[in-house]
């Protein structure tokens, strides 16, 4: 432990003892390849389990995939700052951390140095050393140190650039009827009163899963310091927003959600800026796609090398069977999704047949089409066996073509991977027959579900539309979909479709081949017999199944359930594996449907008796596993046009099919509401699903015998 004993000079005790026990917490580093503050705050579910960080990964994040950073060694940052080496950044601070102050405010335990916390740990989550340190002036000012990791307040000291920047004090600010609320005194003895009934503690400690991994009181923290820190106190108000639109709230000093209170609404001012939540996503999108992209994360204990890898196919005399080779964008034996399902299925359906199933995704998944994915995932037969290297994957030595046949290649997905390496494998392996999924519309464009800025529906325009060029995702489209169409003519694979909308669609954007896609979907609905009819509920019982993300619909559905008049009329329900963002008069229920439980969200719809489903994909989507869970619970699906599988569903009977968020309402309030779900075949009928056995299913209809050795 030389690299903790060198770093932190302050530590007496055994270094590895201090580490595991409070070290982690202050912010402290193992080793120079693991940064515990970055881990921490890319991984939520950590923070709040009061697991330490470094255990977490060796024993389950490297598995799961995990990005480490490398160590924000204070030695090293500050040499880069300051031409030296300085480490002893406990003993420079001492003198300027409230112990009694920062220990009440951020809820640390007795044995927690609250000075080393704010030294390595509290700075970079937005603390502030004592009361009047105003520390978003102090970056400001220490722009290079921040940049660099190093404290700012260490760097201020050290460099001694003078007087530390505090926070303004107080003045009064507010006009007419409400200046007597103005007053210092008033403000600080009824603070709490003011914003208590309004702060949403749930929403705060999902947020901000530092807070809610530590003792501190929600709304104690963001009275007195969260608001300094721009943190906000519930969804509907913006701390940052707010301060940078009214400069004489800023000067003034008071807490920005007080003043709102008091005097802000009354004022006229804005909570908010206007479509905060749509603006978000827009944003989101850009900074998605300008992102630099991540290190490949390989572990070098999980490496298989050439030697292992292809041992594991030494079958003698061709008795190791015939072969599958499977590519999607994340491991599906540790996700939940559709699409890992549904490869979940087909890794079932193979491997009964005696088939080996070889499944390969990327070390780093994104959201693209990398340059140089060169470390791969691989699984075999649903089993992790480790990370393999591209070049180790394209050269199969002499034997294995001879043993072993490649009866199938089924492309999933290629995002997250670099096309070409998949074209090589795949080739070199010698596949017998070759299928690319359209499980998204990721062939056609940059944007795999085709929203134009993460928001609006596209149309999917030709790559030279001025369309694209107000999209985040337009100046990457033509380059990636050219690397596409170079997979597609070197490999001549059969495409495949969930459904007939998707097939359209792809047909459209992969017009330059020719070739439209064979369609398999997913499900099939069978229709059995009469059931007993379900009385109407009142209110009626509205859901949203999934996460809350804006591809799916739920920047709708949170206006929905919002809508005072609707609820009048309406309960609302969200089924989903991750409820922190479930607002405030919606029922949370958890719910994560998965290969080995299927039909899990059908049982639990049924279960809390839900009249009405909403589906609300502003994109075709390609299969929609929860329109058909709604319909096998017996509930009615609400869509929009251009939802795709969804919508052609709901013309189909299931549903009924809507222009905007508008004429849902109008639906959702129509008197006749209930007749209409009466009216519907699901609450008159019984009815199952058949699961295609995927690929295989596909091909036992076309060339059965490309499953036995040829």
């Amino acid at each position: 432990m030389d690299f903790y004993r060198s770093e932190y000079p302050d530590v007496t005790t055994s270094p590895s003892e201090h580490f595991l026990s409070v070290g982690w917490i202050e912010g402290r580093n193992p080793n120079p390849y693991f940064d515990t503050t970055s881990y921490l705050t890319s991984a939520p579910d950590v923070a709040r389990s009061g697991i330490n960080p470094y255990l977490h990964y060796l024993t389950i994040g490297r598995q799961e995939g995990r990005i480490v950073e490398p160590s924000a060694s204070p030695s090293v940052r500050t040499t880069l700052l300051f031409g030296q080496p300085v480490t002893n950044w406990v003993d420079i601070i001492f003198d300027y951390v409230d112990v009694e102050y920062y220990r009440r405010v951020y809820g640390l335990d007795a044995e927690v140095n609250a000075i080393a916390h704010f030294a390595y740990r509290g700075w970079r989550i937005g603390a502030s050393p004592n009361a009047a340190t105003d520390m978003v002036a102090l970056r400001s000012v220490q722009q290079e140190a921040t940049r660099l990791f190093v404290n700012p307040l260490v760097a201020h000291l050290y460099q001694r650039r003078g007087p530390i920047p505090t926070i303004k004090p107080k003045v009064r600010i507010l006009r007419g009827a409400s200046a007597a609320a103005s007053h210092d005194d008033n403000h600080e003895s009824n603070l709490l009163e003011v914003i208590s009934p309004y702060f949403d503690e749930p929403y705060y400690k999902a947020r901000y899963p530092d807070i809610a991994s530590s003792s501190a009181d929600p709304l104690q923290h963001y009275a007195y310091t969260g608001w300094r820190e721009g943190r906000d106190p519930c969804a509907w108000f913006c701390t940052e927003y707010y301060l940078s639109n009214n400069a004489d709230v800023r000067d003034a000093g008071v807490n920005p959600f007080w003043h709102f209170l008091v005097a802000g609404r009354v004022e006229g001012r804005r909570p908010k800026r206007p479509r905060d939540l749509e603006r978000s996503v827009v944003e989101e999108a850009w900074r998605q796609v300008l992102a630099v992209p991540q290190r490949q994360n390989v572990g070098k204990a999980e490496i298989v090398s050439a030697k292992t890898f292809w041992k594991q196919f030494a079958g003698g005399d061709g008795a190791g069977g015939p072969i599958v080779l499977s590519f999607s964008h994340d491991s599906y034996t540790e996700n939940i999704g559709g699409t890992q399902i549904f490869i979940a299925d087909e890794e079932r359906q193979f491997t009964r047949s005696g088939v080996t199933y070889v499944h390969l995704a990327p070390s780093t998944p994104s959201t693209r089409f990398e340059q140089n994915q060169e470390w791969l995932i691989l699984t075999i037969d649903g089993k992790r066996v480790g990370l393999v290297h591209c070049d180790v994957l394209a050269t199969p030595p002499k034997w294995f073509r001879l043993q072993r046949t490649v009866a199938i290649a089924t492309i999933h997905s290629m995002l997250g991977h670099s096309p070409e390496w998949i074209t090589k494998i795949i080739q070199t392996w010698g596949a017998k027959k070759i299928l690319i999924w359209g499980h998204d519309y990721s062939l056609t464009c940059t944007n795999y579900n085709l929203l134009r800025n993460n928001l609006e529906y596209c149309g999917l325009p030709p790559t030279e539309s001025l369309m694209c060029r107000v999209c985040a995702f337009g100046a990457e489209r033509k380059a990636s979909f050219e690397r596409v169409l170079a997979v597609l003519r070197e490999l001549s694979p059969i495409i495949v479709a969930p459904s007939e909308a998707a097939a359209l669609l792809l047909s459209k954007g992969l017009k330059d081949l020719e070739s439209h896609p064979k369609v398999v979907p997913h499900w099939r609905l069978v229709k059995g017999r009469r059931r007993t009819p379900r009385k109407l509920n009142n209110p009626t019982k509205t859901g949203f199944v999934g996460y809350p993300v804006s591809n799916k619909g739920w920047l709708e559905f949170l206006e929905l359930s919002a809508d005072p008049e609707i609820r009048l009329g309406h309960s609302f329900f969200h089924f989903t594996a991750d409820n922190r963002f479930t607002p405030d008069g919606v029922t949370p229920i958890a719910t994560a449907s998965s290969a080995s439980d299927r039909l899990q969200t059908v049982r639990l719809l049924k279960e809390y008796e839900v009249d009405i489903v909403l589906v609300l994909s502003p994109w075709p989507e390609t299969f929609s596993y929860v329109a058909h869970e709604a319909i096998l619970s017996g509930a009615g699906i609400l869509c929009f046009k251009n939802s795709g599988n969804v919508a052609a569903l709901a013309n189909q009977g299931f549903g009924r099919v809507c222009d905007s968020v508008e004429e849902l309402k109008k639906v959702l309030l129509d008197p006749s509401l209930g007749d209409w779900l009466k009216a519907l075949p699901q609450r008159r009928f019984l009815f199952r699903h058949e699961a295609s056995a995927a690929s295989a299913s596909f091909l036992e209809a076309s060339s059965t015998s490309l499953m036995v050795r040829g």
